[in-house]
């Protein structure tokens, strides 16, 4: 049976934007399978670039060496309810709570980047900037909504831009008009998660939303001691949340909100802090104090920088600026909602990317590509698996949890249930690693090429507890890595398909890696060459072609499977490489 992390059915309120799905969400229900109760995505391509990827310096100072600690209060206990000295100090320093009631939207003219960790060069490298953008946020405080107007150029891969965007995330659903993906797919109507995540991402860049909700339940809000953050002492208030608390830490000086911290699940990371820091507050024409510059931080690395150029408070919207164009079509999951909820960030920096991937993919579509070769397709990200005499070999954990469960559950029906005995890791890279702790927790032994050894093994000793996955629930005490050596290579034998990993130098990833069964000739290749999906750079190619020339496999080479795409031959790679 697979183990999944759900909710129950409750439906998402965002009746005020106050709430926005962040209180009365699902409460969270371990152990429940959802198979055929969640949305799915689209299948999309996530093809990088093979060219080496440049790392922008978007560091904040102390942000990710700084204590964050919490203290108790004086007494050890919380203050909650109306009386709270903390939140009515708050609401005077954001302009008073007659100004704040009388919020009924805002307006802002932003610009800045975004970025993304586990998807550059080197295993545990700094985020690396992926886009950047021009954006007018409109923000309903009346009725809920947010529409965001975007110009965004993407740098990650080699399309020119900008692209025009609108995203629409309102009470009855979302919608994205134009096209966001780099490859000239449209995504039309939001799935579930990827509307909470936008609700969410408007929420806590803007903390007026919190300290509105919390002064129509003050009950959601409770002082929790003080907090260090660079070198100053801040006083902490707490807002109740069904994901992770939401902690505002407070200037004790100018009672303004310096910082928000709360805690969401990221794929690969699993526990993450989201961090928010705010600063040059500034107050509009309506009295009410709005910061100018923004920062969104996960797990101590910058992943969304804005500036603000215009904030205008309580403006004369459009009548039409927040409904859905005609052709949308939502149908809102609250189990998908609060999943979006969870998981906010993955699902905007792959947004910002140019690869949206929203829903889950848990449809397997097996093909037997050679006697005890099986090519796992059925959306964006493929996987191999290769049967031996003592159990199954898996190439490649992508996307989510949910993905490498329903990899199991087809092992289960199609191969009765052979014991996975490894799982191979193509390279470190988020969308094709996220799930390879579900493989572990059953036994397999991980094999990773030796520049992410270090790195995966904090991957799999990592807490998970916002979104459990099989390993949270079914810990390995001593989990096997097992490393592909620099200029080698790693066999993993069999009288049948025997399996030989080697190491594949890239510019994609320092960690690259290129399976290979050489019973059928079989090679699994990942990003740098998709068969069947159009080539951006030959340099890809050319690296896979210097591999099996350098290991003298070239002629072995019957067919090579994809990672993203179909299977190909080595005249499709000779072609693409420029041959």
């Amino acid at each position: 049976m697979r183990i999944t992390t759900t909710s129950t059915t409750k439906a998402l309120s965002i009746a005020a934007l106050a709430l926005l799905g962040l209180t009365g969400c699902p409460g969270d229900d371990t152990s429940v399978d959802t198979e055929g109760d969640t949305e799915t995505g689209t299948t999309t391509s996530t093809t990088a670039p093979t060219g080496p990827t440049t790392v922008a310096d978007t560091t904040v100072a102390d942000t990710t060496a700084t204590d964050t600690t919490a203290t108790d209060t004086t007494d050890g206990t919380s203050t909650t309810g109306p009386e709270q000295g903390l939140l009515e100090r708050v609401v005077e320093a954001l302009g008073g709570e007659a100004a704040l009631a009388g919020l009924t939207g805002v307006e802002l003219q932003v610009s800045g980047e975004r970025s993304i960790t586990d998807e550059s060069f080197n295993p545990g490298d700094p985020s690396v900037v992926v886009s950047n953008f021009q954006t007018t946020v409109s923000i309903d405080f009346q009725n809920g909504g947010v529409r965001n107007d975007i110009s965004r150029n993407l740098l990650y891969f080699p399309i020119p831009g900008p692209l025009e965007i609108t995203e629409w995330a309102v009470a009855e659903g979302g919608y994205v008009g134009g096209i966001e993906s780099a490859f000239g797919f449209p995504t039309g109507t939001m799935l579930s998660d990827r509307w909470a995540s936008t609700l969410k991402q408007a929420v806590v860049l803007n903390p007026h939303i919190l300290v509105l909700g919390a002064l129509e339940d003050p009950g959601t809000a409770s002082e929790a001691g003080t907090g260090d953050f660079e070198g100053q002492t801040y006083d902490l208030l707490e807002i109740a949340d069904d994901v992770s608390p939401l902690t505002l830490w407070v200037d004790q000086e100018t009672d303004l909100v310096r910082r928000l911290t709360t805690t969401e699940n990221s794929h690969l990371r699993r526990d993450v802090q989201l961090e928010v820091v705010y600063g040059d507050w500034e107050e509009t024409a309506d009295g009410v104090l709005f910061p100018n510059n923004v920062q969104l931080l996960v797990d101590g690395e910058v992943f969304h920088d804005e500036s603000r150029d215009v904030v205008i408070s309580n403006p004369e919207f459009d009548p039409d600026t927040f409904m859905l164009p005609p052709e949308a079509d939502p149908m809102l999951d609250p189990l998908e909602a609060f999943r979006g909820l969870r998981n906010s960030q993955q699902s905007q920096a792959f947004a910002a990317l140019g690869v949206p991937l929203d829903g889950l993919q848990t449809f397997v579509l097996a093909a037997e590509i050679a006697p005890g070769v099986h090519h796992l397709t059925g959306g964006s990200h493929n996987s191999l698996v290769v049967e031996q005499e003592g159990g199954v070999v898996v190439f490649d954990a992508p996307l989510t949890a949910e993905r490498c469960e329903a990899i199991l559950d087809w092992i289960d029906s199609d191969l009765g249930g052979a014991p996975v005995t490894h799982i191979v890791q193509s390279h470190h890279h988020t969308d094709h690693a996220s799930c390879a702790r579900t493989f572990v927790a059953v036994g397999a032994t991980l094999v990773v090429h030796e520049a992410s050894e270090s790195f995966f093994a904090d991957i799999l000793a990592a807490p998970s507890t916002i979104e459990p996955d099989r390993l949270e629930q079914m810990p390995v005490m001593d989990p096997i890595i097992e490393v592909v050596p620099t200029g080698g290579s790693f066999l993993i034998d069999d009288a049948t398909n025997p399996v030989e990993v080697f190491e594949l130098v890239s510019t994609h990833a320092a960690d690259m890696v290129l399976p290979f069964v050489t019973s059928s000739g079989v090679a699994f290749t990942v990003d740098v060459f998709n068969p069947g999906t159009g080539t951006f750079d030959p340099s890809g190619p050319q690296e896979v072609l210097a591999t099996l020339n350098t290991y003298m496999i070239y002629g072995s080479v019957q067919q090579i499977a994809g990672g993203h795409g179909g299977v190909g031959t080595l005249a499709e790679l000779e072609m693409a490489a420029g041959g």
